[in-house]
């Protein structure tokens, strides 16, 4: 701590164990009471970044570094996203087709039906874009502008269960601003 503190914390006489129970516990840091001085909790730091969570940490160095494995995992196989591990570069595929120019039937207010299916699975990510704006698609909620649905709207999908036939609902409150047939919606595949 610095003099200022240590006076401040010594005038007021705050006890080292209310001090210790601000900092250590779980909490990151560790605190020396008889040299006034905090270090890092390495075992706190590595739960943080280590075992899945794409980072590894390195106590004797104090560096991170990419959990290669784990990025891999994520988009990898499948997802139309490839990682390489040597150049730590990502490359994403060319977009699938199946929705593009499509036009909404009119809407008005939030969960109407746009009478957009989907033409195929998604086989990764999924981007909406309406006159070439992306805009925000739920994942399992109906609080963004648009959302899917395989049941009239009435529960939103997940993106990552997404299938061929689900229906785009458009939120028009939500976005400021009802689809026409003067609209057009692509929706990607990628």
């Amino acid at each position: 701590m610095d003099d200022a503190i240590s006076a401040a914390v010594a005038a007021a006489a705050i006890p080292d164990s209310y001090i210790r129970s601000l900092f250590v516990d779980g909490n990151g840091l560790n605190y020396n009471a008889s040299t006034g001085v905090f270090s890092t909790d390495d075992a706190y730091i590595r739960s943080l970044f280590v075992d899945g969570n794409g980072l590894n940490y390195n106590a004797s160095t104090g560096e991170f570094s990419t959990d290669d494995a784990y990025i891999r995992s994520l988009v990898g196989a499948g997802r139309g996203i490839a990682y390489n591990a040597l150049t730590g570069t990502v490359a994403v595929a060319a977009p699938q087709t199946g929705n593009r120019h499509q036009t909404s039937t009119a809407t008005i207010g939030n969960e109407a039906a746009t009478g957009i299916t989907l033409a195929a699975a998604p086989k990764g990510l999924i981007i909406l874009a309406v006159n070439g704006k992306i805009e925000s698609i739920g994942d399992g909620v109906k609080t963004q502008r648009a959302y899917f649905s395989a049941d009239g709207g009435t529960t939103a999908k997940m993106l990552s269960s997404l299938a061929a036939g689900d229906t785009l609902y458009w939120n028009g409150t939500v976005a400021g601003y009802d689809l026409d047939a003067n609209d057009t919606v692509d929706i990607y595949y990628i």
